[in-house]
């Protein structure tokens, strides 16, 4: 395996990833990692910034807000499409990526605005349409959320 630092902005993973800028839940690529065997890419490393400004926090628990669990698991969900889209490219604009589940997520410890989410996701399992990615989340450092992540392609 080979680590490549390599920075994507938040603009970039946005011209991949089909959201409006304000879906996007990462904020850079920092790290990508290649098998130099297949020279294809098995894992990211991403961050976000916690801001109090961002749209959600005027209404998760105003006043105290905290970055939502489930958007999260959304940047997790974002990074493992972008580590489709480098393997696979636009290669067949009929087909389609979705998320189609997550394995048991326990959110060991908030974020809040100031703090720095890492997401960690690594390609573990594909099969036909499937694709099984092992995702981890640390805030400051701390392990959060360590869980699976399913993308399924359709037609």
């Amino acid at each position: 395996m080979k680590i490549q630092a390599r920075i994507l902005t938040s603009a970039e993973i946005g011209k991949i990833l089909p959201f409006q800028q304000e879906w996007i839940m990462v904020d850079q690529i920092t790290q990508i990692e290649i098998d130099e065997e297949r020279n294809e890419v098995t894992g990211i490393k991403g961050i976000k910034n916690i801001s109090s400004d961002a749209w959600w926090a005027r209404m998760h628990f105003p006043g105290n807000p905290v970055f939502p669990g489930v958007l999260m698991l959304e940047g997790l969900n974002q990074i493992a499409g972008v580590i489709l889209y480098l393997i696979y490219g636009n290669q067949d604009q009929s087909q389609q990526v979705f998320f189609s589940g997550f394995g048991s997520s326990l959110i060991k410890k908030p974020a809040f605005p100031g703090d720095i989410v890492e997401y960690y996701v690594k390609i573990k399992k594909r099969r036909l349409r499937v694709i099984k990615f092992h995702g981890i989340v640390k805030i400051n450092g701390d392990t959060s959320i360590d869980t699976t992540i399913n993308l399924s392609i359709f037609p």
